[in-house]
């Protein structure tokens, strides 16, 4: 297999959806918004993510990740000049809100396929992912009304419930240039 090929067939999809979300938005008007919480976390998820399907490709090519987590990063770093950056403080009211909203037992058999799925040891998710949920339900309750678009299965398979409960739509990371600009 040539490492070319592989390179452009991983990094030009996402770079492309990366510009053209944020073009699209900036053309439309559309605000895009995150917390300093969520930023920090961006970059690791990136790396997985390509390190994992470069692992499922059974690609060694060192190297060739690198150039592609580079290329992405700055392609991040211009998303990040176009967000509107918000520094909530994490309400700890509302982070035992949603602990008590995950806890319910109609949710168990899914939370169980997420936790083996994500190796975790518990069956709830994670703190951090709970307040960064949290301070996605304060900004929306104080002063915008937004969409909370994720690729992390602990709000995507949950997506309904959230918005039932909390007032968020929950929108998948591949499906937010469907949803936004059909």
């Amino acid at each position: 297999m040539k490492y070319g090929r592989v390179r452009r067939e991983l990094s030009e999809p996402c770079t492309q959806i990366f510009s053209k979300f944020v073009h699209t938005c900036r053309e439309r008007g559309i605000k895009c918004i995150s917390t300093p919480e969520v930023l920090e976390q961006i970059p690791g998820v990136i790396i997985r993510k390509i390190n994992e399907e470069f692992d499922r490709l059974g690609i060694r090519g060192f190297a060739i990740r690198r150039d592609i987590i580079r290329k992405l990063m700055r392609n991040l770093d211009r998303f990040k000049g176009n967000l509107e950056v918000f520094n909530i403080e994490v309400d700890s009211e509302l982070v035992e809100k949603v602990r008590e909203f995950y806890s319910k037992p109609e949710f168990t058999a899914r939370l169980e396929k997420l936790r083996s799925r994500k190796n975790r040891e518990t069956l709830i998710p994670e703190e951090s992912d709970m307040e960064i949920i949290s301070q996605a339900i304060r900004i929306n309750n104080e002063s915008l009304s937004i969409d909370f678009i994720s690729g992390d299965g602990d709000f995507i398979h949950f997506s309904e419930e959230i918005e039932g409960e909390f007032g968020i739509c929950v929108i998948a990371v591949a499906d937010a240039y469907r949803v936004y600009f059909r």
